[in-house]
């Protein structure tokens, strides 16, 4: 067994344990070398939003004159409340600031492969494998066309002097299944960075894989070395060369980098002594699994008697994760981004006894779950010259960092569905290809399928309905071992004599989301809004994915009538190939195209599909979210 074993044994047998806080490195170097396992903490400070920050300051500053450690995290927002120029943040379901007060933690140098001072925990022998877990319905918390319009609203800020630069960000929502600490070690070994860790704490969970370190104190020296400046890994050695020099080299990324050194430089130095504040390095590129990232670093040495609630007013956030000036910057975020930033862009680390050791990540590439639903953050900095679809892009690529493993980390124990409708006259409509999507289906997730024999169980359910039976909406099971069951509901009869309503969400699915393209019971996400918006009377709800493209409703297919001619969205727009629209397909009916949301405004008639309710005709409200794409304002849609 190494000696890094040892670490990792105590690591898995925190599998099933809601009570812990985990710090680590997976970059070993001198500075970066030891691991932190908190447990059983004496006492947790927190504060919610509208709470004043005062006390929780002074009580972990007793804390730690007292001899404990403080470990947690601190949102972006608790920013807010230490400025006074701001009104105090919104609600959040996550406290601002949860930072648990030990008195002796477990630590492991990872150098030398040993637990300082003989103190090891108890681990299980043979230690448990790692946790189950699954990631499911991952949706982008805003929609193209509304990225656009903020990033032109945040270049309009820059051009009237509100700002130089802006760290614009959005959220990857999702479901996370079983285990946090599974997805923690799934994303620690795809993704190797100095300041990780895992908070568990009853059903609050926080991970964070930041290769950002946000400061450190050793004595009474303190450094912060921000990252700003991103670059993609080349296909081969040569074109990962030439991505490392662009990188290093590139005017944007080299002025976005000094932009943030310089606010850093004037945050340090109200709290650091005279004239102590220095750049050592700039420009530096570090490789990663995905991407490179530029940082550089500033040192300086700490005013005597620093209280920590001076420091992190000073200091916290990180501009890297603002813009700059950083107060201006925080208030526009605050007016534009879409929903609250929570611990990403805040900041994990503990603070030990005496103040003498203080170590704080950027919480990026960082995950906050609550009772199973999940968050996180991704963005990057906008500047004069920024162009709205790059900042895009390279959002998304920095959020490959959960997306690129969704094939790997998917649900494992789903069935799939076929729904169909069964009427005395006819039987089940259009039979054939819900048994072919079916097969189709069960071969590409490995599930057994007898096709004949469901065709059989299916003859004989119709066989078995009561003569007089109404038609029916029959939902049939397939489990993965071949298990299938059958269940059946009445369809309510339509009396409206108006055209149903229906809208465009404002969140954006992901169309590398292979579920997207199985009719499965992974489906929470559309289960939810689609309650929502039908309580709320609309008949479905109308989705675009991560390049703005308009894709399906919860329940249903799109069909847009423009010129005479029918079209649908293509499958590769992340669209399930629903079984009335392939018929209509089939049958020359409607032609596949790429749609937008521009589209809907040329837009004669707005139709919806599936093989229960048929096709039928929709009346589109344009919700205010994209009233500046000037279609039709908030109302009926092309007439």
């Amino acid at each position: 067994m190494s000696n890094h074993d040892e670490w990792n044994r105590a690591v898995l047998a925190l599998a099933g344990r809601t009570d812990y806080f985990l710090l680590e490195t997976n970059l070993v170097n001198d500075t970066e070398r030891h691991n932190y396992l908190f447990l059983e903490p004496e006492d947790i400070v927190t504060i919610s939003a509208g709470e004043d920050p005062g006390s929780a300051f002074e009580r972990l500053e007793s804390a730690v004159n007292s001899g404990l450690y403080a470990a947690g995290y601190f949102a972006y927002e608790l920013g807010y409340c230490l400025e006074d120029k701001f009104d105090p943040p919104g609600a959040y379901p996550l406290p601002l600031l949860h930072m648990g007060l030990y008195r002796d933690p477990y630590i492991f140098d990872a150098a030398a492969g040993k637990w300082l001072h003989g103190r090891a925990p108890q681990i299980q022998d043979p230690p448990p494998p790692p946790p189950d877990f699954a990631v499911s319905g991952p949706v982008l918390n805003e929609t193209w066309p509304v990225y656009k319009k903020n990033i032109e609203e945040v270049k309009h800020r820059i051009e009237l002097g509100d700002t130089y630069q802006i760290n614009y960000t959005l959220r990857i929502n999702f479901d996370l299944h079983g285990d946090p600490l599974g997805l923690y070690l799934h994303l620690r070994n795809k993704q190797k960075v100095s300041y990780s860790g895992i908070l568990r704490s009853g059903d609050t969970s926080v991970l964070t894989l930041s290769p950002e370190l946000f400061f450190r104190v050793k004595g009474g020296a303190v450094e912060v070395r921000p990252m700003k400046g991103t670059a993609p890994r080349g296909k081969d050695s040569a074109e990962d060369e030439s991505l490392k020099n662009f990188l290093r080299n590139d005017v944007k990324n080299r002025a976005e980098n000094v932009m943030i050194v310089d606010l850093l430089r004037n945050d340090l130095g109200r709290v650091s002594v005279e004239g102590s504040v220095n750049v050592p390095s700039l420009f530096d590129v570090e490789p990663y699994e995905t991407l490179y990232q530029m940082t550089s670093t500033v040192k300086s040495e700490l005013k005597p008697g620093v209280s920590l609630r001076k420091l992190f007013a000073s200091i916290f956030p990180s501009g890297s994760v603002t813009g700059a000036p950083k107060i201006s910057s925080m208030q526009i975020i605050r007016e534009l981004e879409s929903a609250p930033r929570g611990v990403y862009t805040g900041s994990v680390g503990f603070i030990g006894p005496g103040k003498r050791d203080m170590v704080f990540n950027v919480a990026i590439r960082t995950v906050a779950s609550r009772g199973g639903e999940a968050e996180m953050g991704i963005g990057g900095g906008i500047i004069y010259d920024s162009e709205p679809d790059s900042e895009w892009k390279e959002a998304l690529l920095k959020g490959n960092f959960l997306l690129g493993a969704l094939g790997e980390i998917g649900p494992r124990d789903f069935s799939l569905i076929e729904t169909m409708l069964w009427s005395r006259e006819r039987g089940y409509f259009l039979a054939q290809l819900h048994l072919e999507r079916l097969m189709y289906s069960a071969d590409h997730f490995g599930f057994e399928c007898d096709i004949s024999g469901i065709g059989r169980r299916l003859a004989e359910y119709a066989a078995a309905m009561p003569e007089d039976a109404p038609p029916q909406r029959v939902r049939l099971l397939l489990q993965k071992d071949g298990t299938v069951s059958i269940e059946r509901s009445a369809i309510e009869p339509d009396f409206s004599s108006t055209l149903p309503w229906c809208t465009i969400s404002s969140l954006s699915t992901l169309s590398c989301n292979e579920f997207l393209r199985h009719k499965t019971t992974v489906r929470e996400f559309y289960d939810k809004a689609y309650r929502a918006f039908y309580n709320a009377g609309y008949t479905d709800l109308i989705f675009m994915n991560e390049r703005g493209e308009l894709t399906e409703g919860c329940i249903t297919n799109l069909i847009l009538e423009i010129g005479g001619e029918r079209l649908t969205p293509p499958l590769h727009s992340g669209v399930l190939d629903g079984v009335m629209r392939r018929h209509l397909l089939q049958e020359g009916q409607i032609r596949e195209r790429i749609l937008y949301p521009e589209d809907l405004g040329a837009a004669s008639r707005v139709f919806l599909c599936n093989s229960v309710r048929g096709v039928y005709e929709v009346t589109m409200r344009i919700p205010r979210f994209l009233s500046h794409l000037g279609i039709s304002g908030f109302g009926s849609c092309g007439h």
